[in-house]
């Protein structure tokens, strides 16, 4: 990876070397992940969406194996002045009763299975219900957003995931309200967020909440004169 006055340059490949110029201006969306292993070897990767580039093509500006600080030293070329002290808001506790209610499902269809061999097979449901509630538990502690002045921050992750989403909010292309009949009786609502590559999705928040985030992102987005790339 070497960096360039308008963005940076990936060279990749053994026998066919592949070089791909990545420009700061047509950056959408950028994600840092990692998982309990890569973190202890202190090793990450980043992922970068482009405009006008395919889903095959997005695959190829992907740097694995990235050290914590090489992460940084990037993310500050991209998303300068962005503030790591940056209130974090967490989804209502509706998204722990809905991931718990999606996984009873699958549950129940194999302890129908089950039923069919001897009794000590029932045994399974023991380690199975320990990676659901630990599965649900991980996800719910990594799930959250943070919004200031330029940038959208959505974290997440599962069990052994972790992942954190960067969007600049003049990049923005269209931002929706979603709510399913559960949500409503509860008035609760999820946020999606468009670019021109990806999307960003902050769940299960109050609707109150959800109006002012539509209201203060679409608000941004045609105050700035910024162009989208």
């Amino acid at each position: 990876v070497t960096k360039t006055e308008k963005g940076m340059e990936i060279t990749k490949g053994l026998f066919n070397k592949i070089n791909l110029g990545l420009i700061a201006s047509r950056i959408q969306t950028t994600t840092v992940s990692t998982n309990r292993f890569k973190k202890a070897l202190g090793l990450y990767q980043l992922a970068f969406t482009q405009a006008m580039v395919n889903k095959k093509q997005r695959q190829k500006f992907n740097i694995i194996a990235l050290s914590y600080d090489q992460i940084h030293e990037l993310l500050d070329k991209f998303y300068p002045q962005i503030a790591s002290d940056n209130q974090k808001h967490k989804p209502h506790n509706y998204y722990i009763y809905r991931a718990t209610f999606l996984s009873v499902i699958p549950l129940v269809i194999i302890n129908i299975g089950l039923a069919f061999l001897p009794t000590s097979y029932l045994f399974l449901n023991i380690p199975i219900v320990l990676f659901i509630g630990f599965s649900i538990y991980f996800s719910y502690k990594k799930k959250y957003y943070s919004i200031d002045d330029k940038y959208i921050t959505v974290g997440g992750g599962g069990l052994i995931d972790l992942t954190t989403s960067y969007l600049e909010i003049s990049k923005i292309q269209a931002v929706s309200i979603r709510q399913t009949i559960f949500q409503k009786r509860r008035q609760l609502a999820s946020v999606k967020i468009f670019s021109a590559s990806k999307s960003l999705t902050i769940p299960q928040i109050y609707l109150a909440t959800a109006n002012d985030i539509n209201n203060y992102l679409l608000y941004k987005v045609e105050s700035e004169d910024k162009d989208w790339m």
